[in-house]
């Protein structure tokens, strides 16, 4: 304002610059909660149905139907279906609302045009006032997409929200319809009103949105099975966007339908009160959507800087992200991915399990095992459950430190991104007693965290493909498992680099989908095993926040 302590410019200078900082970027940041579907760099849809704060409308379309992309030309579209006497209202083919008469918009000239079963109409983008739409009644404006009155544009009463007579059937409606607190309670008050937007009282109604207030459904299984709401479906529909998300049903305790109305989520991520997991989560959960529509979000992880270190802290999250770090793409060799993967490519990968430590020597007499105090590698699989982790092998105390090191080192491979049950170490210049320097095995060690790891033979649980192999030289024990008849058979695929049967790596890897071996490198594989990892052996990482980073409020 233009007041100062006396009246002239200079002691109006002197007030403004007297007055706390303000922050544009905190101004806009707290007031920004549009609704939203597609992802960007910055954003997401949040918070999902069944979270604190979620949305919800009592009409059926709303502005964001209303989409114009100018470099696509997409644009949503509108059918209606006839389906037992009932009208189904479906928008990209998927159902919004149903309505028991025809619906009947207006042209420009005020005459009737009933809709046709079964037409597609284009959805219009009314530049600057889409938003008049979001409210039972309110005009949306449609136009044929096809058939001699392309031209004419049709406004019709937005419906309101119903699944009168469509519960149960799944076809229509996937989803279970969640069972909502009272309206206008405190646990699902109104928002919205008409009272808050004075000017715009027309298109903004009393009673039609709500916020959920509670957290009551986040512990419950209502929401068991629900879309994301941050990766769309892919859709194939001649003009329509490449993606969608179905939409979800609510019923308050008082008889209300809603439908969840998704808008875009800040998350805080300040100086003081940095994210967590740098917003690892939310990158993860948009990480495939320019493969459909959308943008994947960024790690929202800073750099460490005289501005915010402050407020750095460490974080152990397994999905925390460094600085502008992207997912590792990887597949799980767990025994039901594996029985999943020998089902679709008619394989036969198995574990290797139970393998004797045995004596057995090569054509020029040199032994195929010798003791990890002698060699540089040694296999060793986790024991969580013994919580003696006695030591069977009678191991010296140098014995035991060096192990128990190395394995809480972690000091393993460097090939796969994690596994959680087996570690390869690697001593180099480690001492061992003496007296263990021939024992092949070394029985159970304790590590650092208290965990036990017992010693195991060095192909214990490899996971190769005997599609080729003879079946008298294995035993299937369960599932993708399998012992080993021949020792020797397999000691000599050993030597030759399992060239006739892949070692694809070992049960409960996590292996990188570059440069991974058949058939974990062929894409229907990795389509449908993909998994993503940030931090799965929860190390470390700093993350920092960023001044005035606020949430929406």
């Amino acid at each position: 304002a233009m007041t100062s302590s006396r009246n002239d410019f200079a002691s109006w200078v002197e007030d403004q610059l007297a007055l706390p900082v303000g922050s544009h970027r905190e101004f806009y940041r707290s007031r920004t909660n549009p609704k939203y579907e597609f992802s960007y760099k910055v954003g997401a849809t949040g918070p999902r149905p069944c979270e604190l704060h979620s949305r919800w409308k009592r009409y059926a379309l709303s502005s964001l139907d209303g989409l114009s992309n100018r470099k696509t030309g997409w644009n949503k579209h509108l059918t209606v279906e006839l389906n037992n006497g009932k009208y189904l209202w479906n928008v990209d083919g998927h159902f919004r609302t149903v309505t028991t008469t025809l619906p009947i918009g207006h042209d420009a000239w005020g005459t009737e045009r009933p809709l046709v079963v079964g037409h597609r109409y284009k959805i219009l983008h009314k530049q600057g006032y889409s938003w008049v739409a979001d409210c039972v009644g309110c005009p949306v404006s449609v136009k044929s997409s096809s058939g001699d009155e392309t031209h004419i544009e049709i406004k019709l009463d937005n419906p309101e929200v119903s699944v009168a007579g469509i519960e149960g059937n799944a076809t229509i409606l996937p989803f279970n319809v969640v069972d909502l607190p009272i309206f206008k309670s405190n646990d699902l008050p109104t928002i919205e009103n008409a009272d808050d937007y004075p000017l715009f009282s027309k298109y903004v109604k009393p009673f039609e949105n709500a916020l959920l207030n509670t957290t009551a459904l986040e512990g419950s299984n209502q929401c068991d099975g629900f879309p994301t709401f941050r990766k769309p479906f892919p859709l194939d529909g001649d003009g329509s966007p490449p993606g969608y998300f179905p939409t979800v049903f609510g019923r308050s305790a008082d008889g209300i339908v809603f439908a969840y109305d998704p808008h875009l989520k800040f998350y805080e991520n300040t100086v003081d009160n940095p994210l967590i997991d740098g917003g690892g989560q939310l990158v993860m959960d948009t990480y495939d959507v320019n493969e459909v529509a959308g943008t994947p979000v960024l790690c929202q992880n800073v750099e460490r800087s005289s501005l915010n270190e402050d407020g750095c802290k460490l974080s152990f999250q397994p999905n925390v992200c460094s600085p502008r770090e992207t997912p590792n793409e990887v597949i799980e060799i767990t025994e039901a991915n594996l029985n999943d993967i020998n089902a679709l490519k008619g394989r036969k990968l198995y574990a290797l399990t139970g393998l004797p430590f045995t004596d057995d020597i090569d054509a020029s007499g040199r032994p195929y095992l010798k003791s990890p105090c002698v060699t540089s590698t040694s296999r060793w699989v986790r024991k969580p459950d013994d919580a003696v982790c006695a030591n069977t092998a009678n191991l010296g105390a140098t014995t035991l430190k060096t192990f128990s090191d190395l394995i809480s080192s972690k000091n393993m491979r460097t090939d796969i991104d994690y596994n959680p049950n087996v570690v390869d170490v690697f001593r180099s210049i480690r001492d061992c007693d003496v007296a263990d320097d021939t024992k092949l095995e070394l029985g159970n060690v304790r590590a650092g965290d208290g965990i036990c790891w017992k010693h195991v033979h060095p192909l214990e649980l490899s996971v190769l493909d005997l599609t080729s192999a003879p079946t008298t030289k294995y035993t299937k024990i369960s599932g993708p498992k399998v012992t080993i008849k021949d020792m020797v058979w397999l000691y000599g695929e050993e030597d030759t680099g399992f060239s006739t049967y892949t070692n694809v790596g070992i049960l409960d890897d996590h292996v990188p989908t570059g440069g991974s071996p058949f058939p974990l490198s062929n894409a229907g594989v990795q389509d449908a095993f993909k998994s993503l990892d940030f931090n799965p052996n929860e190390a470390p990482v700093l993350v920092c926040g960023s001044p005035n980073e606020v949430a929406s409020d």
